[in-house]
């Protein structure tokens, strides 16, 4: 396992996606060179705020006007609409799925 910071005196989301892009996160994943390999990612962000600004970040990072993103998910933002229409209690071990915690 690798674990990796960013210091609190740069961009966070920046700092990522330019790691990620130059191969510094992942070693030997360089997408500069192979964009379309973004669709193998999956990016975990704390918020949807989040998302949007980062999916701002890849088009400036990568200089195009359209740009193949990666998976990009929000982990602190749950849909309670979605949860509240889901019909089958049955996936969430028999809950319902407002009662899960």
């Amino acid at each position: 396992m690798r674990v990796f910071s960013v210091p609190i005196s740069v961009p966070f989301l920046r700092t990522v996606v330019t790691s990620l892009l130059d191969g510094r996160l992942v070693e030997g994943f360089e997408a500069r060179k192979e964009p379309a390999r973004l669709a193998d990612v999956t990016l975990y962000l704390p918020t949807r705020r989040a998302m949007r600004v980062v999916r701002e970040i890849f088009l400036d990072e990568m200089k195009a006007d359209a740009v193949v993103l990666p998976r990009i998910v929000a982990l602190g933002d749950i849909d309670e609409d979605e949860l509240a229409f889901a019909d089958e209690g049955e996936q969430f071990s028999g809950a319902t799925p407002l009662d899960i915690p």
